[in-house]
């Protein structure tokens, strides 16, 4: 079979594969598109010189309809592909459309003001954002795994211990057992810090209370 390819000035770019929930983690987002002659082109494809794609999966505009219903793709404002630009989510739930240089300095803001929250959170006793925050960090910038050592400690503080492995697998070889345990401890000690200014102030924080986070924000980094 011969490979089917089609220029970015026969699509519009009408949706995504990803079906963002809040939290809305910042994240490069995979675009679906709608032919002149009226085909929907899905995922998988490859894109070539950033200006074609190539063997899209190929439905109706009805059958995409059906999925947007099922909340199985995400409809959006249809906008022109453009070379070297990208698809992303930020994190008010909104769908951007950017150079990629933009994009990047998108996500490093992202990431730098999340962290910055997640770690005030932790050192506050705040476990529950502290978790949010940093899931939000590292869907910003996944190569920062000293976020989820963050998240580990304060699943710990909360109580729950299964989430808190969860965190070690995502580290995997990127730190050795010992270094992984130093970096949960580490921010344990800090994470206690609010606890005792809350003590003398004569509102200790109770750790383990309050409403769980959904597995997604555990998960997604």
């Amino acid at each position: 079979m011969n490979p089917q390819f089609y220029p970015f000035k026969e699509l519009q770019i009408i949706g995504c594969r990803e079906v963002p929930a809040k939290p809305f983690l910042p994240r490069i987002l995979t675009p679906i598109f709608r032919h002149i002659g009226g085909s929907v082109f899905l995922p998988p494809y490859e894109t070539i010189d950033g200006s074609f794609i190539c063997n899209p999966v190929t439905i109706s505009e009805e059958e995409f309809n059906d999925l947007c219903r099922q909340e199985r793709v995400s409809r959006i404002t249809a906008r022109e592909p453009r070379p070297n630009n990208q698809l992303y989510l930020g994190t008010d739930g909104s769908f951007c459309y950017e150079h990629r240089s933009r994009v990047a300095d998108a996500m490093l803001s992202y990431h730098r003001e999340h962290r910055t929250r997640a770690e005030a959170a932790i050192r506050s006793s705040d476990f529950e954002k502290a978790i949010v925050h940093a899931s939000i960090a590292r869907s910003a910038n996944p190569v920062d795994v000293d976020l989820l050592l963050l998240k580990a400690a304060a699943l710990k503080r909360l109580g729950r211990h299964d989430d808190a492995a969860v965190c070690r697998t995502f580290v995997g070889s990127r730190r050795n057992d010992a270094a992984y345990e130093s970096g949960v401890s580490d921010w344990l000690r800090q994470s206690g810090m609010g606890a005792v200014r809350s003590k003398i102030n004569g509102m200790a924080t109770v750790p383990g209370e309050g409403s769980r986070v959904s597995q997604l924000e555990v998960l997604a980094a």
